[in-house]
């Protein structure tokens, strides 16, 4: 066909027609040739056109005068009948062109025809052609099989304003847009019959449209289900960042192509802000660096990996992701980009450091505190206990976890049921915690006293799944408060034996005075006088009696005085003979050159005297005592544990048997006030701890060994005396009744007692004054000065007592005499039991030559 482009044609027809005209040649809709095509105005009323057929085509040719034409041509006729001549000769002249060259053309037409057709058929696109009555003038076989009809099946298409026809409508109205236009429309539309989704181009044709359309149903799918993924990748609440890499060995070059919405929400950067930007940009200060280089080295080397990082908001605080990158590669293996899925963690990484902090915090407290802290887990049946557990119970650590049940069997026989009752209560009651005392075992086999307060953990249910506590030895606490209200009950005991001791000492006095008296004066009948004797005797016990509870309630004021140990037992076999069974051999030996020591000698011999009837008892088969006295230094190591010892010189008495022996329990209350191993009637539990406290009260200490089945040693330990031998030692005998001319005023508060002390001083030849309070004792101080000794009880009714007498009797006469007298130790004169520095004393009671001894040893010193 011709053309614009068709040169002949064009040449042939500018030099047919005129200079001054515009022409143009149409087959039907196509230009063939022309000068000025746009310029064909329809009514144009100077335009002329013919029309003929040219094999078979109908060419049409429109010929009008140009402007600048018709401004030189001002006559119409002259203009038509020019115009009209130039076309015939024109339409003349393109007719024999065209014959010349139909034949050749048509050749042409054919063969480009038969290539256009198989083209067609053989095209993946569908294509068709449409007539302006909307019939489907062609379809090739791609058509045919997406329409699944053939070319007479189809129908006229319909208009797009025909109801009914929704899924046909997107391409009915885009075939309306291409028979009513002049360019090409492009549209979508869903195909009835098949269900498939096709995109079309029309293009307009003469007598119609041109259309050619191809499948698109599997692409929107595709692109359905990726708008989905996207959508669904938007929305999500992990991060998604998509970054493309410059350099694969270099991931740090990478720069961000793709973030979603979570991005946004989490950084606070707009997506615009990190598109084309490294993703580095969220990194900060404190972002582990070392981090950071283990990551770009796993992805230098195409691998992915996970880590956490502290990264940085737009705002600049910090936040915790855990990031998964994962790189990705393309046909040939190259890493392109890298997708990275990042997880917000803040709240979990700060839960877990506030955990840990608090796991730390626990394992500091565990640490610090005294108890023992456990943890146990009734799912795993595990328990966990701090280090006190093996430093308290004395376990070894090695043993492994113990379990729960493991630790109940520790637990005391006698107390296990009860402490499972109080556990199984408190879980019943939904009580948060529960509190429960019994005995633990130690590794030794000795029990702890043990005050365990547990805290329950339940799950949803209630139901109880572990439990916290602290488990605290009270052992020595119990010890301690057992001491402490033995001790006020002492202390009780101390003042009411006190009070009691003051009376019937005073009662003993006066008869101890009163039958020597009388003693004295029945010489001539034996009868009489042996009553006598038997009334001193039993007074005498009677004030052992009292001596002892003085001394077990630490009543008991000492006499101290420098006594040579050995000489001391020497006078004790005697007792000891009276004391013990024949089946009992008795050894006293005493090393050369024993120290001397300061004691009361018969606090001494009644302290040995309670040892050794305590041996008799653990030897009921008989055996053998042995008393034993020698010296002793003592070294800081040989005391460790033994508070009251001070190192130093000592002289050591020790008294063994080979009885039965003590177990560990028993050494350790063996001093106890009250406590004995003996059956009911049998014994006081007051002997050791008289003992103890007679030592104690003499700056000495005690300790115990033995071994169950071989015997015991109790050693006494009283420190070195610095006195010389020469000093004046301690006698187990009496002289003779001493008297004197002196002039001693008594003051005592018992009429009967002040009676018999003033009737036996004048025997004895004093000179003798008495007072019932110490006021009139005050007031005969100022009236008769020749008062040498001041004699006076410690204990008085009225407005002064003894001490605050002697004050005032000294203010008078400074160089006064004075002897207190009483049944026990009073604090205004005595410190830790011992008497202080110058004070003199005569214990109640007393006989007559204890009497006149002291009150002529005071004045003669």
């Amino acid at each position: 066909m011709a053309s614009l482009k068709d040169s002949d044609l064009q040449k042939a027809a500018q030099a047919t027609i005129s200079p001054g005209f515009e022409f143009v040649i149409l087959n039907g809709y196509s230009i063939l040739a022309g000068t000025m095509p746009h310029a064909v105005e329809p009514g144009n009323r100077l335009q002329s056109s013919k029309v003929m057929n040219v094999f078979g085509q109908s060419w049409s040719l429109t010929i009008w005068p140009s402007e600048a034409y018709i401004v030189s041509r001002r006559t119409l006729l002259q203009n038509m009948t020019l115009l009209f001549g130039l076309l015939t000769a024109a339409l003349v002249g393109l007719t024999l062109i065209q014959t010349r060259r139909g034949k050749f053309n048509q050749d042409r037409a054919d063969a480009l025809s038969v290539r256009l057709a198989t083209t067609l058929e053989n095209i993946s696109d569908a294509f068709m052609t449409i007539d302006r009555s909307r019939r489907v003038t062609y379809a090739n076989a791609e058509a045919v099989r997406l329409g699944q009809r053939q070319i007479g099946e189809f129908i006229p298409l319909p208009q797009p304003d025909v109801p009914g026809n929704p899924a046909m409508y997107q391409m009915a109205a885009g075939l309306s847009r291409a028979l009513e236009g002049t360019s090409s429309v492009r549209f979508t539309s869903l195909l009835r019959k098949t269900g498939l989704w096709v995109e079309a181009n029309s293009y307009p044709i003469p007598n119609g449209v041109a259309m050619h359309f191809r499948d698109i149903t599997e692409e929107r799918a595709r692109a359905a289900h990726l708008r989905m993924l996207e959508t669904a990748i938007a929305r999500q609440n992990d991060v998604l960042i998509i970054a493309e890499v410059g350099d694969s060995s270099h991931p740090q070059a990478a720069h961000t192509v793709y973030a979603n919405d979570a991005f946004t929400r989490l950084t606070g950067y707009s997506v615009e802000e990190v598109l084309g930007k490294s993703p580095s940009i969220m990194q900060g200060p404190m972002t582990d660096k070392a981090e950071l280089k283990r990551i770009g080295e796993t992805l230098s080397r195409g691998e992915p990996v996970q880590a956490e990082l502290r990264n940085y908001r737009k705002d600049g605080t910090e936040y915790w992701v855990e990031i998964d990158i994962s790189p990705i590669f393309d046909d040939i293996g190259r890493c392109t980009h890298f997708v990275a899925v990042e997880r917000d963690v803040t709240r979990r990484r700060m839960a877990v450091e506030e955990m840990s902090l608090a796991q730390e915090r626990f394992h500091r407290l565990a640490e610090a505190t005294n108890e023992i802290v456990w943890d146990a887990d009734f799912v795993t049946g595990t328990i966990w206990f701090n280090e006190n557990f093996h430093l308290i119970l004395g376990y070894d650590p090695s043993r492994g976890v113990p379990t729960v049940k493991g630790w109940q069997a520790l637990i005391h026989p006698d107390d296990l049921d009860r402490f499972l009752q109080t556990e199984a209560d408190a879980r019943r009651s939904n009580a948060p915690q529960c509190v429960t005392e019994y005995r633990l075992a130690r590794a030794d086999g000795s029990y702890a006293k043990v005050v365990d307060r547990a805290k329950m953990i339940r799950d949803d249910k209630g139901a109880v799944i572990r439990m916290l506590g602290g488990i605290e030895d009270v052992t020595e606490r119990r010890a301690m408060t057992a001491r402490l209200h033995q001790s006020q009950q002492l202390e009780v005991i101390g003042h009411l034996t006190g009070g009691v001791a003051h009376d019937f000492n005073n009662l003993l006095t006066v008869i101890l005075g009163s039958v020597k008296l009388l003693s004295d004066r029945l010489t001539d009948q034996p009868k009489l006088k042996n009553l006598a004797e038997t009334a001193i005797s039993a007074a005498l016990r009677g004030a052992d009696m009292i001596s002892r509870l003085l001394s077990f309630a630490r009543r008991q004021p000492l006499d101290p005085k420098v006594v040579e140990v050995s000489r001391q037992l020497d006078t004790l076999t005697e007792w000891l003979k009276r004391a013990l069974p024949e089946s009992i051999a008795i050894d006293i030996s005493s090393a050369k050159d024993v120290w001397l020591v300061e004691v009361d000698p018969t606090q001494l011999e009644t302290a040995l005297l309670n040892i050794a009837v305590n041996a008799r008892d653990a030897m009921p088969e008989g055996g053998q005592l042995v008393i034993r006295a020698e010296n002793r230094h003592i070294e800081p190591t040989m005391v460790q544990g033994i508070p009251e010892a001070i190192p130093g010189d000592y002289v050591c008495i020790s008294v063994s048997d080979t009885g039965v022996g003590m177990d560990a329990q028993t050494i350790a209350r063996a001093f106890e006030r009250f406590f004995t191993t003996k059956n009911i009637g049998k014994g006081s539990g007051l002997g050791l701890s008289m003992v103890y406290g007679f030592v104690r009260q003499s700056l000495g200490f005690a300790q115990i060994h033995s071994t169950e089945g071989e015997g015991t040693s109790v050693q006494l330990y009283f420190p070195r005396s610095i006195a010389d031998r020469s000093t004046e030692i301690a006698r187990a005998s009496v002289e003779a009744t001493p008297g004197g001319t002196e002039c001693v005023l008594v003051v005592e508060d018992d009429d009967m007692l002040r009676d018999n002390v003033v009737t036996q001083l004048t025997q004895l030849g004093y000179r003798v004054s008495s007072a019932a309070a110490g006021s009139a004792a005050l007031i005969i101080m100022r009236q008769k000065r020749g008062i040498d000794l001041l004699f006076t009880d410690i204990v008085m009714p009225g407005d002064m007592s003894g001490p605050e007498l002697v004050t005032g009797a000294l203010a008078i006469r400074p160089d006064l005499k004075v002897l207190y007298t009483s049944g026990y130790s009073h604090a205004e004169i005595t410190h830790d039991g011992r008497l202080d520095q110058g004070v003199q004393l005569l214990t109640k009671p007393y006989r007559l030559a204890d009497m006149a001894h002291k009150i002529r040893a005071v004045l003669e010193a």
